[in-house]
């Protein structure tokens, strides 16, 4: 009887252990609203976002609603520019 119950929990406890194949998530996802200075959103703004390190570069255009959303991003340090014809570039 005792040799069965330390075999269950040798069992659960393996469980407990094993590897799941779950791998952690390397990149990120980068999300947010472009608005002018009265706060009304921009659709059609470029958004770029380039790697530092590597020059990678990442493009975006922001919605009707003036979202956008940057995805895979690697870590790393990064530059970030916004673009639309008739403003300025925001960097």
């Amino acid at each position: 009887m005792l040799r069965h119950l330390s075999m269950r929990v040798a069992a659960v406890l393996l469980a407990l252990t094993w590897p799941t194949g779950a791998i952690a998530q390397q990149n990120a996802t980068v999300v947010g609203t472009v608005v002018d200075e009265s706060m009304a959103v921009l659709p059609g703004v470029t958004v770029t976002a380039t790697d530092l390190a590597t020059g990678r570069v990442l493009t975006a255009m922001s919605s009707e609603r003036g979202e956008y959303r940057l995805q895979n991003m690697p870590p790393g340090k990064y530059s970030m520019a916004a673009e639309l014809s008739g403003f300025g570039t925001v960097k």
